[in-house]
Order: structure tokens, then C-alpha cells, then sequence
């Protein structure tokens, strides 16, 4: 196609060209675009297949390993930043009250799970880890519940002005919850090793 817009070019006379420069332009970006957006497709089954292959010969690397750890500790770390900035939003802004109630949950949820990520708990570990899978199943339901009223909320025909930032933080809980859940949930798996001679 670059070869026809290169010819296209050459016949017509300037300043006419310009049209058809913008135009071969326009479409180098579409294609980039789409070209972008198959690769992030294309992330998808290698995903799902290098999760099954895990899950398969070494189902301890997931359920309780290193890396959902990870995974978890990096979302504790969003939760607590966007209970931050929820706090913010509602010091300067005079939100309403579960504005606050949420930026508080959120840092609690995030801090007390990087503690008990970190082995912080000493003696106190068996009982932290109940409390934490309390939290995760509690978190897991009211963000469930606060997803599903925002999609009912936003898609309904009364909704002039579609609010997401409650949707976002209802899902900010339900991922936490769950991958929290899958952590700990196997076998007191899901803590530093260092824990364990506690």
C-alpha cells in the first residue's frame, strides 16, 4: 500500500500532496494500532497457557508461591495508594462519609497484608492469617456487590453522568480478595519463609 501512496505522491503536484501525505499517515497509525492491539490479544492464550503449564507441574509456584506473593503484595501496595488518595480527595474536597470509610478500608487492607506478607506478626502468625482470610472473603463480597451495582447504575437509561471511581475501587477490592484468598488459603502457604521458624 506505501508503494501506491508513494506514487500518488510523485504525480500529484504540491500543495495538493498534502492530502494524501496525511492520509498515508492516518492509516500508518490505524495499522500500528491494530497491529498493537493483536499483540496484546495475542498475550492472552500464551497467558492462560504458561498459568496451565505452572498450575499443572508445580501447582505450589500459584496457589500460595512466589508468585502470587508477589502479585499480592503489589496490589496491596495499589490499595494502599488509592486509599491515599482517596483520604486527600476528601479532606480537600468535603466528600461523603464512605469516601472515607473506603480510603480507610483500602489502607488497612493493604498495610495489614504487607505485614503479614513481611512475617511482621511474629508469634501472632496462625491468628493473623485467619483475620486475613476473614478480610479476603469480606473484601472478595462487598467488591463483588460494589461492581455490580456500578454496572447497574451506569448502564441504566437514568444515569446522565456514569461514575466509575466507585466501580474502580469496588474492583481494586474484589482483586485483592481473591488473589489474597488463593494465598493463604492453602495450607498456611502464602507467607515469607522466615515466618515458618516463628
Amino acid at each position: 500500500m506505501r508503494y501506491i501512496y508513494r506514487v500518488l505522491i510523485g504525480v500529484v503536484p504540491p500543495p495538493f500532496d498534502a492530502w494524501i501525505r496525511a492520509h498515508q499517515a492516518e492509516l500508518a497509525f490505524i495499522q500500528n494500532r491494530s497491529s498493537r492491539v493483536r499483540w496484546r490479544l495475542g498475550l492472552v492464550p500464551l497467558s492462560v497457557v504458561t498459568f496451565g503449564w505452572l498450575f499443572a507441574h508445580a501447582p505450589r509456584s500459584l496457589i500460595g508461591g512466589t508468585l502470587m506473593r508477589t502479585i499480592l503484595a503489589t496490589l496491596s501496595i495499589i490499595n494502599t495508594t488509592a486509599g491515599v488518595g482517596l483520604a486527600v480527595l476528601y479532606f480537600v474536597d468535603s466528600g461523603p462519609a464512605l469516601v472515607a470509610v473506603l480510603s480507610v478500608g483500602l489502607i488497612l487492607q493493604g498495610l495489614y497484608t504487607l505485614a503479614v506478607l513481611a512475617g511482621a506478626l511474629g508469634t501472632r502468625l496462625e491468628v493473623g492469617r485467619h483475620v486475613q482470610l476473614v478480610g479476603s472473603t469480606l473484601s472478595l463480597v462487598v467488591g463483588t456487590v460494589g461492581v455490580l451495582a456500578g454496572l447497574v447504575t451506569n448502564l441504566s437509561a437514568n444515569a446522565v453522568d456514569p461514575e466509575y471511581g466507585p466501580m474502580a475501587v469496588a474492583m481494586l477490592l474484589v482483586f485483592h480478595g481473591l488473589f489474597s484468598l488463593i494465598t493463604f488459603g492453602s495450607d498456611g502457604t502464602g507467607v515469607s519463609p522466615r515466618q515458618s521458624t516463628m
